[in-house]
């Protein structure tokens, strides 16, 4: 059974409390096997906030020319496991990846295909380093962040 986990957040620090809890746990506590259990489900809860995972490895989401890579993440870390929807495909959408919904959010695309590929250019959304464009391969990355208009490459493999 999960307990109730409360979390304060007070000037000094983070406080984590319980239901059976008297004095709130708070940073540099030494920490119970009780309260070490209770802030491992808290960091479980926090990290299904924090990264967010499309498609799988084995079944990538598929990404057409005028459709572009589809983006309702509203985690920090969003990773996209992807491919084109059929051979060669050059990403028309405008704009090539929809807007991110956090400043600062990373966006990490894994494609997943040697001859379904995608190519990324510079612009409609996009800004990739140098302004070169980005041709996908098998297990290629291609790592963003959301800079509030675009999405701007961090790296790429």
């Amino acid at each position: 059974m999960v307990a109730e986990v409360k979390v304060l957040v007070f000037a000094e620090g983070l406080a984590v409390s319980a239901p059976d809890d008297t004095q709130p746990l708070t940073v540099g506590t030494a920490v119970s096997s009780n309260h070490a259990l209770q802030l491992g489900q808290l960091a479980a809860l926090v990290l299904a906030q924090v990264i967010n995972t499309t498609g799988t490895p084995a079944a990538p989401t598929s990404v057409t020319a005028a459709g572009g890579v589809l983006f309702t993440g509203t985690s920090l870390i969003n990773k996209k496991f992807i491919k084109s929807d059929s051979g060669a495909v050059v990403v028309s959408a405008n704009p090539q990846i929809a807007a991110g919904t956090i400043i600062g959010s990373e966006l990490i695309l894994i494609f997943k295909s040697a001859t379904d590929t995608l190519e990324f250019t510079d612009g409609t959304g996009l800004k990739l380093k140098d302004g070169a464009s980005y041709v996908s391969d098998l297990d290629s990355r291609l790592g963003l962040t959301w800079d509030g208009t675009q999405w701007a490459e961090d790296y790429r493999s």
